[in-house]
């Protein structure tokens, strides 16, 4: 067992002789590392995903079995199921969807995405009342990738809550940098996996002390779809933040 980077392990299980074993093999570890860990503050359940790749059927060399689980546990990730195995006809489309998420972690990680302000302006006195935070993908040798195509893959890869805090820090520091004095504020949009995150509000205090960003200048735009979730906990969430 080796930690692969973030919050990704791999295991080589060299005394399996079945598919099925590998599965039921997975399905046992996921269900013990879901058992609750007793903290002081109570408590923590732990959830994984696991993909699972099977020599010599999907693959004979290592990086061909790395690369077949990685496509196998991202599929776990977006079916909501704790263990896939990887099959074949999910093809190439898998494959590169796999890879990009790879690369955007990897992009949040080192901050190499950007944030664009858009200006918010009064159309009753034509003066700027502050900006949007629009989250930007850009590529070295390449057109950037769009908000359509990163924001659900971020969504379905569970990468959301990493880059929503990225975008929310770094949002609150441009607007230091462009506007340190002013009443200007800044809008950021929060996403479902945020809201339900029971960090997310401790995260969001902890940034705004951290930048020394005023409160009053952060705004917290929410889509009416978190409504379909949880209304009662959003609503405990959404007054905490009030």
């Amino acid at each position: 067992c080796a930690r692969w980077g973030g919050d990704e392990f791999v295991i080589l299980q060299k005394s399996l002789v079945s598919k099925n074993e590998a599965y039921h093999f997975s399905e046992h570890l996921v269900q013990q590392l879901r058992e609750p860990i007793e903290l002081e503050s109570g408590p923590v359940i732990v959830g994984a995903s696991i993909g699972v790749s099977v020599f010599p059927e999907h693959g004979a060399t290592p990086d061909e079995l790395l690369e077949h689980a990685d496509i196998a546990v991202y599929r776990a990730k977006c079916m909501r199921d704790g263990v896939s195995l990887y099959n074949e006809q999910w093809g190439k489309e898998a494959a590169e969807r796999v890879r990009l998420a790879q690369a955007l972690r990897t992009a949040i990680e080192t901050q190499t995405l950007a944030i664009a302000f858009q200006p918010l302006i009064s159309l009753q006195s034509g003066q700027l009342k502050g900006f949007e935070a629009l989250a930007r993908w850009p590529q070295k040798n390449a057109p950037p990738i769009s908000p359509g195509v990163f924001i659900p893959l971020a969504e379905e890869s569970g990468l959301m809550p990493l880059l929503g805090n990225w975008v929310l820090k770094r949002s609150c520091e441009m607007l230091l940098e462009v506007a340190p004095e002013d009443k200007l504020r800044v809008a950021v949009n929060i996403s479902v996996a945020q809201l339900l995150d029971p960090d997310f509000v401790n995260e969001v205090f902890e940034i705004l002390e951290e930048t020394g960003l005023p409160p009053q200048r952060l705004e917290l735009e929410m889509t009416e779809n978190l409504f379909a979730k949880d209304v009662n906990q959003i609503r405990g969430i959404i007054n905490q933040f009030r």
